[in-house]
């Protein structure tokens, strides 16, 4: 994990989830694999590079800036929000409401009550479960500010961990959920962002 996450921040957030299941040395393993990657890409790169990345690059990404940041076809809650009550006068010039404060509380907030909710739901034991780790990856993705379309690769492990303990109900709405999530949607409508409501 520690080593994905320096790759990609996707899995960052099991911090969180090592910490309340009380896996000390998952969560160490984790640090210890971010530090000495970090010590390896400031010894490979240098300082400026790093620090360009941290101060420049890292906070665009993270508020989704880096792409349009008003497009429905990302499918993501940022932009969803974004696009609701941000006017922006060429990316967005009609928004549903004109009340960017309201953007601005509510992404942090939906992110962290996006992430939280499956961990209060968990028993706070140090056994961890499939069926767990299935549904914080799945609420990682729909936190995350930016998706692409091989991003919903990942979810086929949740939906292969949903598979193997459920009846065959469920393991077909997984499947199904996982399928309209793959496919390519009509420009049409996007404006709903079905993806996200999908992910939910």
């Amino acid at each position: 994990m520690g080593a994905a996450c320096m790759l990609k921040l996707y899995t960052a957030p099991f911090l969180f989830y090592f910490a309340w299941k009380r896996q000390w040395r998952a969560v160490a393993g984790m640090l210890a694999a971010c530090a000495g990657l970090g010590l390896l890409a400031v010894a490979w790169f240098g300082w400026d590079a790093n620090l360009f990345y941290l101060n420049y690059v890292f906070p665009r990404a993270s508020e989704n800036a880096i792409l349009d940041p008003f497009h429905p076809a990302t499918g993501t809650f940022t932009n969803l929000l974004r696009r609701m009550f941000v006017n922006e006068p060429e990316l967005n010039p009609h928004p549903l409401i004109e009340a960017p404060f309201a953007f601005f509380f509510l992404r942090p907030f939906l992110t962290m009550a996006v992430l939280l909710a499956p961990l209060l739901a968990m028993r706070r034991d140090r056994e961890i479960t499939k069926n767990e780790i299935a549904w914080f990856l799945v609420a990682i993705l729909l936190a995350s500010p930016n998706t692409a379309s091989y991003v919903f690769l990942v979810l086929l492990l949740p939906v292969a961990l949903w598979m193997s303990g459920t009846s065959r109900r469920w393991a077909f709405a997984a499947l199904g959920t996982y399928i309209l999530l793959c496919v390519p949607l009509r420009p049409a409508w996007s404006w709903m962002f079905p993806k996200v409501w999908l992910l939910l």
